[in-house]
């Protein structure tokens, strides 16, 4: 890395919120693995960053600077998450569809004394 400077920190930080728009817009996009790749990609910025700021010290106006992009970059880090999220529970679904067609009956998703009972009713009969 080049010689850190307040403005390249700066630089690092927009480099961070591309990167964060761009994840965003795969997930609308449902582009699982490119998401994935930007992640890598946000990961490896979050270092470069940490290693900055480690030996530099910010102006009040490159924090404030600082403080919107990080603003931003967490409103849309918040809607990635919840798309993923719902993704997951989508799956999650499609799985649960999945192991109970492949068994000819869709099972109970979590068992209960209920499920013994209704299943042993007819024991009673």
């Amino acid at each position: 890395m080049s010689t850190a400077t307040p403005q390249r920190l700066i630089d690092m930080y927009d480099e961070l919120l591309n990167h964060s728009i761009r994840m965003l817009t795969w997930a609308r996009e449902n582009r699982w693995a490119a998401l994935i790749a930007e992640e890598e990609k946000y990961v490896s910025a979050l270092d470069r960053i940490a290693t900055a700021e480690a030996v530099l010290e910010l102006s009040i106006a490159e924090r404030e600077c600082k403080q919107q992009k990080l603003d931003v970059i967490l409103r849309k880090n918040e809607e990635t998450y919840r798309r993923l999220l719902s993704r997951r529970m989508e799956l999650d679904q499609l799985l649960t569809e999945s192991e109970g067609d492949a068994q000819g009956t869709v099972q109970p998703a979590f068992e209960t004394p209920w499920n013994d009972y209704h299943n042993s009713s007819h024991l009673l009969q």
